[in-house]
Order: C-alpha cells, then structure tokens, then sequence
C-alpha cells in the first residue's frame, strides 16, 4: 500500500522562485492537513520539472497510476499547445478515472479523481472541466502566506477529506491491492486533438524565448 500516492499534483514549473514558492506551500498546507486522515499520506509533487527529451516520461506515468486522484494547480496556460506534459497528465488520470470506474460500483458518477484547484484564470477552464468537475478557487490569494488563513486552510481541509474519501472508496474496492501499473503509459495519442479542441489558441512566444 505504501507504493501509492494519496494524490499527484499536477502544475505548470515557473521558473521564479517566488512563484514556487506559492505552489509548495499550497502542498505542504494539502499534505499536513491529508495526515489527519491518512497518517503518512503521500503527495506526488514533481519539484524540478521535467527536462528536455522526457516528454512520455515513464516514471511521471508510473506515479500517475499510482496515485488516488490528480490535484490540478490551475493557471490559464495549464493546458497549451507548447506545453503538453499538464495535458498528459490530466488525459491520463481521466483514462485511469474510466478503468477505475468498473470496480467502484457508481461511486465514480458522482465523485470523480479529478480535482481542479484554480489559482487564476477561472474563465478559460475547459467547459469539459467546468461542466463536470467541482473547482476549488484560490484566485483571491496573493501571497504564499495567505493559504495559511483560517477561511483558505478550511477549503484545503475540505479537499483533503475530499482526497481521503476517495483514497478509501478506491481502498476498499481492490484497486491497490489489484491494479497493475506496469504498463501504464500517457495518452499521447489524443493530446493535440483534445488541446485544439479546449486550449487557448494564442501562442504567443514570450520574450527570450
């Protein structure tokens, strides 16, 4: 059970060191608050980003699978047409959501793996996402200080128990003890499609790049 993570945090790498700074204190305020449900939890966070040439990165799919459900760390570029790793990521966990879905009974219909959190850029969420996901929005928080208020750190609690509740669901119905990950791979078939069909169209290249 230890190799499966109770959520995989997917998000765009900025390269300023303020900026993440804002997304690590998100994730440890989500992982303190995930220990009281599930001692020892695991959060999968890719904190150096991914690198020239590791475009289908095989571990980043391994951890995917293994994990319970996906929290989306949204900006409006999180989904674009020169940065497809955040859309693997998403088309992955909704791949797995379908094959989980058959041990669960219907639990699945109404409690999805797929956890947008919106730190900006509501408006240009995909209406596949808005249309059937719950988002959690952060678009209020300025600093990485401000995840640490009371009214903040109860929407993180919230979605902590929302984790947990999963993790249980998926627990009880076998997936862990049952699931081969072995040869789990993104989806990289259908990600230009699905981006030309809910991404941002503009590119524009941004200055020295």
């Amino acid at each position: 059970m230890t190799e499966f993570n109770a959520c995989f945090i997917s998000y765009r790498h900025p390269n300023d060191d303020s900026a993440k700074r804002f997304v690590q204190t998100f994730v440890d305020e989500l992982s303190a608050q995930l220990q009281m449900n599930l001692p020892n939890a695991r959060i999968f966070f890719d904190r150096d980003g991914i690198k020239v040439g590791d475009l289908f990165n095989e571990e980043l799919a391994l951890q995917l699978c293994r994990s319970a459900c996906l929290v989306i760390c949204y900006g409006p570029r999180h989904f674009d047409l020169t940065h497809r790793y955040c859309t693997l990521e998403y088309l992955g966990m909704r791949q797995l959501e379908e094959r989980r879905r058959r041990d669960l009974n219907n639990y699945l219909d109404r409690n999805g793996l797929i956890f947008p959190v919106v730190f900006r850029g509501f408006a240009s969420l995909p209406v596949e996402i808005t249309n059937t996901r719950q988002c959690i929005q952060f678009d209020d928080v300025v600093e990485p200080a401000d995840f640490r208020r009371r009214r903040r750190r109860e929407k993180i609690r919230q979605l902590a128990q929302e984790i947990y509740d999963r993790w249980d669901q998926l627990e009880r119905g076998g997936i862990f003890a049952n699931h081969d990950c072995s040869g789990f791979r993104f989806p990289a078939s259908e990600v230009d499609l699905w981006l030309s069909q809910n991404a941002n169209p503009t590119r524009t290249p941004m200055p020295g790049r």
